[in-house]
């Protein structure tokens, strides 16, 4: 059996029985006989609204009339009939037909045209003729449906989740405290979080008995303010529910000549809080947690039981998500958390503009050729890098670190030996994106304006989910002037100062890369995780490389024929982004003369990639390895 069906039909029908009632009051009045009596014990939908919006007798009497005439012309015409010069219901028939004073027009303060129930229309003859809103028909019939002019812009929320750490029963308990003392409260919900604020809104209201009704952005130009407002708590009054606001809408929420709804919520920034005549609560919604998180994950996305729960644990982790965010990505119904993770860094707005692009790159471990040394520092940085977000959740750890949370990591050595590459492969290996910071960009000529833009830099969302790689770092944090001589001296002095106290403050992961260590400021190294010093690359180093780019551009066959001939390209010193440049001027090289790959070719280009650095290649070189 439907039961919410059954209860519809019940409601209709009792709502045609308490017509009929005032149908016989209307009779009796006509007929000068005595008045039915209102039941005891009995509800009457009509006798309810009244009590809502607080209206008089008079007032009920002439919407009970109207809602009569909305059914009957029958029993309209034997009401005009009463008054042969009216041709038309109008306050001052319906005064006449019940006994009142003579009532020409409603009062201006009368709740029926405050809130929009009873519409009067101007008639040539001075007098007013009066409609009734097809809602208060509607509702007084029965029928709980959203106003015709609210379509489209709002929406009942359904209750949502809901955490053990919320103190919601001592919340609810003090709204009633309120209510029951007649106040009218305004519930501030102090977060960024949008489904965060319904989900605590939606709870806070269940625990009253009612409902959210939430309110869509408007465009002002477009809407009567007020007339909205008016529509949104009469709506709010009729259905029980509670107004849901926005930040941009907050003024909704107040309207000095209607009494609003008693429980309103707002979200966003706190704005014209005890400006109302209303009982204003603040709540400061804390940010998700990592278990949180992992609950939503769990509550919106089936198939998280089947994920890999390593790679799980480590989205939750690595990416602070929070309610907003998880619901949405949950929509794109990721199939692993490397997919979610992919719908965050694609959802994560870049709040940085010129100041930093992505260098993101399908570089792996596989790809960096670099000391044994080198490779355990970086495999040192990837761990801290994934393991940082659990350490400092614990109370004890962050009270005793307050400053230097971060993970900052130098990585100095001369051109072409690996610094950028590690980067990129650092960022891949954490599925993060690499975000170059662009020094032209940052570094100003004008008084705190480089630290200003670090400090964005660092305050940027979108830096808080990716990998900071600063190349020649040293051009931010070079040696402070101790003889200081001029103006300019002191506040090259007081940019450094500021942007180390920055990035001490900062808790992301922050790669640099420097080809002059000795330039930088020790006070800078003092502050960093990690230094780490890249080398050129050895003879060994360089095989490996050699035969990897080319394996990569010619095949691997082909580079397992040149075996012999890259043990001997790779006895010449070379860093391996000169060895790289050298395959690919290799490639289009031997494309434009139509011949094989060769030694000589490769030998030839090195020389002229070497000497971009004044070392190129002497004759008696290119022949000592071609030989």
């Amino acid at each position: 059996m439907n039961t919410a069906t059954d209860q519809v039909k019940e409601e209709i029908k009792q709502s045609q029985s308490e017509r009929d009632f005032w149908l016989s009051r209307l009779h009796a009045n006509l007929e000068k006989k005595q008045l039915p009596d209102i039941e005891n014990g009995k509800k009457y939908r009509l006798l309810e609204l009244a009590n809502i919006f607080g209206l008089n007798d008079f007032e009920t009497d002439l919407l009970a009339t109207m809602w009569i005439c909305t059914y009957s012309n029958v029993v309209k015409f034997k009401i005009l009939r009463t008054d042969n010069l009216t041709t038309h219901l109008s306050p001052l028939l319906v005064s006449k037909l019940y006994g009142y004073d003579l009532i020409h027009r409603l009062a201006s303060e009368s709740p029926l045209r405050l809130w929009g129930m009873v519409h009067e229309h101007e008639i040539v003859d001075g007098s007013v003729a009066l409609t009734v809103d097809p809602q208060i028909i509607s509702w007084l019939d029965g029928n709980n449906e959203l106003d015709q002019y609210l379509v489209g812009k709002v929406s009942i929320l359904p209750k949502s989740f809901q955490f053990e750490s919320w103190n919601l029963p001592e919340i609810i308990n003090g709204l009633k405290q309120y209510l029951d003392k007649g106040q009218r409260c305004r519930i501030f919900l102090d977060t960024d979080d949008n489904e965060l604020a319904k989900a605590y809104a939606t709870n806070i209201a269940a625990g009253l008995g009612l409902y959210i009704l939430s309110i869509n952005e408007v465009d002002s130009s477009t809407v009567d303010i007020p007339t909205f407002g008016m529509h949104i708590h009469r709506q709010a009054y009729l259905d029980h529910c509670s107004p849901y606001f926005s930040n941009k809408i907050h003024k909704i929420s107040c309207n000095n000549s209607l009494i609003s709804f008693p429980v309103q919520f707002l979200h966003g920034e706190i704005t014209n809080i005890n400006e109302c005549g209303l009982k204003d609560i603040v709540i400061n919604v804390e940010e998700i947690t990592a278990a949180q998180r992992r609950k939503l994950w769990e509550l919106n996305i089936e198939i998280t039981k089947t994920w890999n729960k390593e790679e799980f644990e480590d989205l939750i982790w690595r990416f602070d998500t929070n309610a907003d965010e998880i619901i949405k990505i949950s929509k794109r119904n990721p199939k692993s958390p490397k997919e979610a993770a992919k719908y965050i860094r694609e959802n994560t707005e870049n709040d940085l503009n010129s100041l930093a692009q992505k260098s993101n790159s399908q570089f792996t471990r596989d790809d960096l050729i670099v000391s044994d040394s080198v490779q355990n520092r970086l495999e040192e940085i990837i761990f801290e890098a994934r393991e940082r977000a659990r350490l400092w959740s614990n109370p004890e750890a962050a009270r005793i670190f307050p400053q230097g949370r971060g993970l900052v990591s130098l990585f100095s050595g001369p051109p072409g030996s690996g610094k950028t590459m590690a980067a990129q492969v650092i960022a891949n290996e954490l599925g993060l994106d690499l975000l170059r910071i662009d020094l032209s960009s940052v570094v100003s000529k004008w008084v705190g304006e480089t630290a200003e833009n670090i400090q964005k830099i660092l305050s940027s969302k979108m830096s808080q989910r990716a990998v900071l790689f600063f190349d020649e770092a040293d051009a931010l944090y070079s040696k402070r002037v101790d003889d200081v001589k001029t103006a300019q001296d002191k506040y090259s002095n007081m940019d450094s100062g500021h942007l180390m106290v920055a990035l001490e403050n900062y808790d992301g992961i922050v790669l640099m890369a420097t080809n002059l260590r000795a330039n930088i400021d020790p006070a800078f190294i003092r502050r960093i995780r990690h230094s780490v010093e890249f080398e050129k690359p050895t003879e060994s180093a360089r095989a490996l490389i050699w035969s990897q780019v080319i394996s990569g551009l010619f095949g691997k066959q082909e580079a397992q024929l040149m075996k012999n001939s890259i043990n001997k390209l790779a006895m010449l010193e070379a860093t391996g982004a000169q060895i790289k440049n050298t395959v690919l001027s290799c490639i289009f090289e031997i494309r434009r003369n139509n011949v094989n790959l060769n030694i000589e070719t490769l030998a030839k280009l090195l020389s002229r990639e070497l000497a971009k650095d004044g070392k190129g290649l002497s004759n008696r070189d290119i022949d000592s390895v071609i030989k």
